[in-house]
């Protein structure tokens, strides 16, 4: 999703969603989109998406009769300080990599979660917001260049760019690991009741139907080990569900009833 508005104090009535914002020069500068309201009515503030930001699709529509989306297949947060000191990152802007599409264009690149990405085609990534903006322009076929940081390097990967239909960006069953690990800070500690002695990270946001789902995990678990190996942190934690190096993944997790060893996730 693009939040990426701009907002105006001139009336928009319900209805007039699709209608062009212009400028005192006549020049199209928006499309009006929604408007906050308390009543209902033109008194508010309305927003309209930038021109610039549907400019591609115009031309798509004008030569092919059709709008064409490409797609590359990740999953991206908004991360805090803490979040990227857990990962050992200091300092830097960018995009965390939460979860990433199997079989879509990112994992066939090598593209992994975890993975905190600093550029695409040279140009530095400053939020999440802008770089979903610069891959949404991106054509079906071009091959596009990311940076990322991961395990401490700076590492470059090429993507194709894939056409994105309804079909496979929604299929959740695909989309690895179908959460959202974060660190055991003291809040976190508190919020679970995890005991001083107790290492890894814990479980937030799962998804029904990804493979985190069909492993049973849920929220508030802790995973203190994948495939055997102890993690400590989110460093640890991202750096053990390498793809590269492992076609199947398995954890153990800690709750308030004990430690378990969840089944394996396979990568077909």
């Amino acid at each position: 999703n693009i939040n990426d508005f701009i907002q105006t104090d001139a009336a928009i009535n319900q209805g007039n969603s699709g209608g062009p914002l212009l400028n005192i020069y006549g020049q199209v500068i928006g499309i009006n989109t929604w408007i906050a309201s308390g009543t209902g009515g033109n008194v508010g503030l309305g927003f309209a998406i930038p021109i610039n930001n549907v400019k591609g699709a115009i031309d798509d529509f004008i030569a092919d009769g059709k709008i064409t989306y490409g797609w590359v297949g990740v999953s991206l947060t908004d991360v805090k300080a803490e979040y990227l000191n857990s990962l050992g990152i200091k300092d830097t802007k960018g995009a965390f990599a939460s979860q990433v599409f199997i079989g879509s264009p990112a994992q066939k690149a090598g593209i992994q979660a975890g993975d905190y990405i600093i550029e695409l085609d040279g140009k530095k990534v400053v939020s999440v917001d802008q770089l979903v903006r610069d891959v949404g322009v991106l054509r079906v076929g071009q091959k596009a260049k990311f940076k990322v940081i991961r395990g401490g390097k700076t590492l470059e990967v090429t993507a194709k760019i894939e056409e994105r239909t309804e079909e496979i960006s929604s299929d959740d069953s695909k989309l690895w690991p179908g959460f959202i690990a974060v660190p055991l800070t003291d809040d976190v500690r508190k919020q679970l009741k995890v005991t001083d002695g107790v290492k890894g990270v814990a479980v937030t946001n799962v998804i029904a139907k990804s493979p985190a789902s069909a492993l049973r995990l849920q929220n508030g678990d802790v995973i203190t080990a994948v495939n055997g190996t102890k993690v400590n942190n989110l460093a640890e934690f991202y750096s053990a569900m390498d793809l590269t190096k492992t076609k199947s993944i398995q954890f153990d997790v800690w709750n308030e009833a004990g430690t378990i060893t969840t089944g394996t996730w396979k990568l077909n």
